[in-house]
């Protein structure tokens, strides 16, 4: 938008995709006395994926800029309990927070940081609510060309609730994911 809210710039989007999902399970089973049986299952499926509006307002100092923003997803991709392989997720989420870019394009230097918090809605056809989670982004490069940039990126991700409903089979288990 062209006007400013709260001294910052405003924008809405919204996302949609496509995609192939390919998902596939190998089971080896054990028991007492000798007995054991094993079996694979695996399912591809191409799909629309889910909707995902966001709104933002960010805000710029020379090199160092500012952002807060919303997103969400809308159930309306392929999906199917009965399927192993789904693109779209069949639960609705909201997700908010913050980020700090610092960008200088003479130093040819750049470092993104961005933390949120994501609450899920409950699956219906599975009764499954993911616990909420908070979530740490970073992101640090060089610019080598004016348009290409090398360097690193991570991500934190912690539950902080754990999973619920009857669907949560494995009970109320909280993850936490760490990657670079």
């Amino acid at each position: 938008f062209e006007r400013s809210l709260l001294g910052g710039r405003p924008s809405v989007g919204l996302g949609i995709g496509a995609g192939r999902s390919h998902s596939r399970i190998d089971v080896h089973y054990a028991l007492p006395g000798g007995f054991s049986t094993s079996g694979s299952e695996s399912d591809a499926r191409w799909g629309r994926a889910d909707l995902y509006p966001t709104a933002n307002i960010k805000w710029n100092e020379g090199a160092h800029n500012y952002m807060v923003y919303t997103s969400g997803v809308l159930p309306t991709g392929s999906y199917r309990q009965s399927r192993l392989a789904n693109v779209g997720e069949n639960r609705r989420g909201l997700d908010f927070g913050a980020g700090y870019t610092y960008f200088n394009a003479s130093r040819r230097m750049e470092f993104s940081l961005v933390g949120g918090v994501t609450r899920y809605g409950r699956n219906p056809d599975t009764d499954l609510r993911s616990g909420r989670n908070a979530h740490v982004d970073w992101a640090a490069s060089y610019l080598v060309t004016p348009y290409a940039h090398a360097g690193l990126v991570g991500y934190f991700h912690r539950q902080l609730k754990g999973d619920s409903g009857s669907g949560a089979f494995l009970g109320h288990d909280k993850s936490a994911i760490n990657g670079i």
